[in-house]
C-alpha cells in the first residue's frame, strides 16, 4: 500500500525517510529503470517541509541543499550542496529496490556501496569497472532560480 507515493512532509521537513525508492506514481514518472528496478532517490529534510499558510513553497531562498557528489571516496567533488538526487544502480542493481520493495543486497565495491547507505553522500565514479550507478542531482542555484521564475519564492 503507498508503494510509489511521497512520505507525507512534516513542519521540520519529512520524518519518515530522506532516501529510499523514488515516489514515481507521486511525480508521474515510470517506476523502474531499464533493468526492471526501482530508482533511489534522496532530498533534504530543509526542502521536504509542509508548506506553510500563505506561502508557495516549503523552503526559501536560504535553505542549503547537504547532497554531495565525490568522484571516488576521498575524490574531487563533483558536487556540493544539492537539493535532490535520483539514482539507477545500473545493469548489476546492487543496492537498488524490487518492484516487490524488497532491496538487493548492496555491492562489495566501497563507490557503489556509499550510493545505497542511505546519508547524504554519493559517488559518481567513472570509468570504473566495477561500477555501474548512474545518478542525476538537482542544482540548488538552478532550482531556486526555477522556483523564482514560476513566482513560488523568494
Amino acid at each position: 500500500a503507498g508503494a510509489g507515493e511521497e512520505y507525507p512532509p512534516a513542519a521540520g521537513g519529512c520524518t519518515i525517510a530522506q532516501e529510499g525508492a523514488l515516489p514515481w506514481a507521486t511525480l508521474g514518472l515510470p517506476e523502474t529503470d531499464a533493468w526492471n528496478r526501482r530508482f533511489t532517490s534522496r532530498v533534504p529534510a530543509g526542502f521536504a517541509r509542509i508548506v506553510p499558510a500563505g506561502n508557495n513553497a516549503g523552503f526559501d531562498l536560504a535553505t542549503p541543499g547537504d547532497i554531495n557528489v565525490f568522484a571516488a571516496a576521498g575524490g574531487a567533488t563533483l558536487v556540493q550542496g544539492a537539493p535532490a538526487i535520483v539514482i539507477s544502480h545500473g545493469a548489476n542493481g546492487l543496492g537498488a529496490f524490487l518492484p516487490t520493495g524488497m532491496q538487493i543486497a548492496a555491492s562489495l565495491n566501497a563507490d557503489e556501496q556509499e550510493n545505497s547507505d542511505a546519508d547524504n553522500v554519493f559517488i559518481g565514479a567513472m570509468n570504473a569497472p566495477d561500477f555501474d550507478d548512474l545518478m542525476i542531482w538537482m542544482s540548488l542555484p538552478i532550482l531556486k532560480n526555477r522556483m523564482v521564475s514560476a513566482n513560488k519564492l523568494p
